[in-house]
């Protein structure tokens, strides 16, 4: 049975569905980021909508049956009609869908005016309307026909984060959110009269986000919650307010719900820079506890949290979905007190991935589980690290000496892995813990070697450790812009050890900017030029060179201390050096081959019309092969990778893959396989072995 974008049902057995695809790949690791979830009114459907595409899951088995959508990908918004016959799907290019959930079809298309952050079909099934953050408007439609019925606007954009929107139960009055000026955080609650086209209340009493708003079964009150730490219950009719609850703590998101028989519940999301980050669903009216889970440990950063905490579905007041690290998706309903997990990894996006030296791992940095370890046989994951949550700044290296190290930097701690072996029973174990505190600023560095340790302090202190040893062995200033607005502050950017460990580079945002060290003399390199380099690149693989610079690229010769090449003005966000280090490649619309022994441009590798956005580069190890990964351009579906013949320059190549951004390229040690990890919250295995020459 096919199961391709419009297909029905796959059979519900507990195995994985086959998902078509993209051509060229053999493996989709992950389901995609950015997860919005909804469920179906009959309780047998669960709709998780992903950067990929629409997974439906059955609720029972907790098995996926089906993924809809995948041409495009880019979901924002799920949501199922109160009939349970609809599933409506907004995505990233302001376009809403209306699928059929028995027929597994799209049934009405519309284009919204902008991003959809809030989506809800009325009770009566007779309309789909839609909000967003980015404008001021509602937009009401019918569902079946796609037609613009009405457009409700606001005096004042919404901005913000949230932007709820309820129907009441008898489907006659809409209500979301607004603001009270454009530069306040203070928020209005609107009401609109569907059928009058009329707006008929603002509603005062928040001062901060109205994260969820909801109407009591029977329809004469309306509840609303808000990053306030408050939720207020309103007189429908009067608009008057009826009650606050407010014990919930300072350091909390809430969303509230009614059941069908009128009883207030709220989901609240309890975080503090000490305590665990906990989920827990409390009986408003009673204030009983019905559930609790520690999400994470009390390693979780307040700007974390918008990025996870949205990720919340709590459907009539009993039953509960919401994301947890790395790989699952809880799932509470309120007649059994046991959580159960649906399997969907990961759900953030990779920054970086490695194979191991064998081939059989793959590597991957994630934004906020940290660093996976994917068997690429099985296509299983497993946190390189279970002791400590990946929220933080992660850094690994499949080292020479045939060990792989993870260092993580989290609130402030240093800690570092050694990762035995690379098959599913390897262990883990501590090598160093607490090294320093207020690392905060970037990702540590690690020697290809394993042998060194980089940290940089937020104030601009640079730490060499000895791994085996743990003792600190050097320690540089980096000269941070002390002049700089809080809110504009310069701090480390980047850090990075050349091949033989001798030299660290360091990266701040602003002053000057690259400074070069000499580890093994414990000294500043005065004659780099700090003052003209931006951008770091990175070191040659032979230790030679370090190249600098974005619309010209600074070449400084290392052993010789000095500056040989500026090459000429060419945009270059991709940059690689091939194996050997005799090359590198750098540039967006086309790009350049040079010779860095010869100190000349030896090859321009020209860009088919449909990949003309690189953003990523990587060497194949074998030298003979470059591949390349876009930036998303508005109007692409799929986001185009290039792979050349360096010999010649050949584009042998084009694939179509990713629904957005590419992160980050690597292949296998025998150049058999390109993984590619993409903003899109997956990473993909895409077979070479059709393109290589004389294997």
């Amino acid at each position: 049975m096919k199961l391709e974008t419009g297909s029905i049902f796959a059979e519900h057995r507990n195995i994985p569905i086959r998902v078509s695809l993209p051509e060229g790949v053999f493996a989709r690791l992950g389901r995609g980021c950015l997860p919005d979830i909804a469920f179906s009114p009959n309780s047998k459907y669960i709709a998780i909508g992903t950067w990929v595409g629409i997974w439906l899951y059955d609720l029972m088995t907790l098995s996926p049956i089906a993924l809809w959508e995948s041409e495009r990908g880019m979901i924002g918004k799920v949501t199922f009609s109160d009939n349970g016959k609809w599933l409506a799907a907004s995505n990233s290019d302001n376009n809403l869908k209306v699928w059929d959930v028995q027929r597994g079809v799209c049934i009405a298309q519309m284009e919204t005016e902008s991003y959809i952050s809030g989506l809800t079909f009325s009770p009566d099934n007779s309309y789909l309307a839609s909000a967003s953050v980015r404008s001021s408007s509602v937009e009401v439609w019918n569902p079946e026909t796609g037609t613009q019925l009405v457009q409700f606007t606001t005096e004042t954009e919404k901005g913000g984060f949230f932007r709820p929107i309820v129907f009441s139960p008898d489907s006659h009055l809409i209500v979301s959110t607004g603001r009270v000026n454009i530069d306040s955080d203070v928020e209005i609650i609107v009401v609109w009269n569907v059928e009058s086209k009329e707006q008929i209340a603002s509603i005062t009493g928040h001062t901060d986000n109205i994260t969820n708003l909801c109407f009591s079964p029977c329809g004469q009150f309306l509840a609303s919650s808000s990053e306030d730490s408050t939720v207020q219950i309103w007189k429908v009719g009067t608009w008057d307010p009826v009650r606050t609850y407010s014990d919930f703590g300072s350091q909390c998101r809430i969303f509230s719900s009614y059941s069908p028989d009128g009883t207030l519940c709220a989901v609240i999301m309890t975080y503090d820079d000490t305590d665990p980050v906990t989920v827990s669903v409390r009986n408003l009216d009673s204030g009983e506890q019905l559930y609790t889970d520690e999400v994470w440990g009390n390693t979780i950063e307040y700007s974390d949290i918008d990025d996870w905490g949205s990720t919340v579905e709590f459907s009539k007041g009993s039953r509960l979905a919401y994301e947890c690290r790395h790989e699952f998706i809880n799932v509470w309903t309120f007649d059994n007190p046991y959580k159960r997990q649906l399997v969907h990894s990961p759900i953030s996006f990779p920054e970086s991935v490695i194979f191991s030296q064998d081939g059989k791992m793959l590597a991957a940095d994630y934004k906020q589980e940290g660093v996976i370890l994917w068997d690429v046989a099985n296509k299983q994951p497993r946190p390189a690290v279970e002791m400590v949550s990946g929220i933080g700044k992660n850094q690994f290296v499949y080292a020479s000496n045939g060990e792989f190290y993870v260092v993580s930097v989290n609130k402030g701690n240093v800690m570092l892995w050694t990762i035995n072996g690379s098959g599913s029973n390897s262990g883990t174990s501590l090598l160093a813990k607490e090294i320093r505190h207020a690392y905060k600023s970037t990702r540590p560095a690690l020697t290809i070697t394993g042998d060194k340790l980089a940290c940089a302090d937020s104030d601009g202190t640079l730490s060499v450790w000895d791994v085996q040893s743990g003792v600190k062995i050097r320690e540089f200033t980096h000269t941070l812009d002390e002049d700089r607005e809080e809110d504009d502050s310069d701090w480390i950017v980047a850090l990075e050890f050349s091949s033989d460990g001798q030299m660290l580079v360091s990266q701040s945002n602003c002053g000057l900017h690259i400074q070069l060290w000499d580890v093994e003399h414990g000294e500043r390199i005065d004659d780099f030029p700090s003052d003209e380099a931006t951008d770091f690149r990175g070191f040659s693989p032979c230790g030679r060179f370090l190249a600098c610079g974005y619309e010209e690229i600074l070449l400084w010769d290392i052993a010789q201390q000095e500056l040989i090449s500026t090459i000429p003005d060419q945009e270059a966000p991709a940059f690689a050096y091939s194996p050997c280090g005799r090359y590198m490649a750098y540039g967006r619309k086309e790009i350049i081959l040079w010779d860095l022994k010869c100190r000349r441009l030896c090859l321009r590798l020209s860009l088919p019309l449909e990949c003309n956005n690189m953003y990523v580069l990587a060497f194949s190890p074998c030298g003979r092969y470059l591949a390349g990964g876009a930036w998303w351009i508005e109007g692409w579906d799929k986001v185009p990778m290039c792979i050349w013949e360096v010999a010649t320059g050949e584009n042998i190549a084009t694939f179509l893959g990713h629904t957005t951004d590419i992160q980050c390229l690597s292949f296998s040690p025998d150049s058999t396989i390109l993984a590619s990890g993409s903003y899109d919250g997956t990473v993909l295995l895409w077979d070479m072995k059709p393109y290589l020459k004389n294997r």
